[in-house]
């Protein structure tokens, strides 16, 4: 067995993944954060908060994009353009592939004269 395997995994396999994770977290303590400058690195505590947040980001679109697909009755099928909706329509990421006519744009409807007068009694 090679060093650094655990017992009854094959060679060439990859470590498991901690719970919940649906890919592994790789960390190159060589390589800069971006929109660091070279000579910077990031302590392990900086990473992890870094780490922790965007699993978290994450796992907020996926759910986020599973609403949507039952909202439009999938039928349990998660689409990509599930998520670039929550993402165009949230956080203002606009998602390459996906093109202006299949996220429909979203406008908040005009408050009616009778709602106005009503507010403001």
């Amino acid at each position: 067995m090679a060093p650094g395997m655990a017992p009854g995994m094959a060679p060439g396999a990859a470590p498991p993944r901690p719970a919940g994770m649906a890919l592994g977290v790789v960390a190159q303590p060589g390589l800069p954060a971006p929109g660091m400058a070279q000579y910077q690195q990031m302590q392990a505590q900086q990473q992890a908060a870094l780490v922790e947040f965007y699993t978290e980001w994450v796992s907020n679109a996926v759910a986020l994009g599973c609403e949507a697909a039952k909202r439009r009755k999938s039928g349990g099928v998660l689409k990509a353009r599930d998520i670039a909706l929550h993402l165009e329509r949230s956080w203002n990421l606009a998602i390459p592939g996906f093109a202006g006519d299949v996220l429909k744009p979203y406008r908040r409807a005009n408050a009616s004269e009778l709602h106005r007068q009503r507010a403001a009694a």
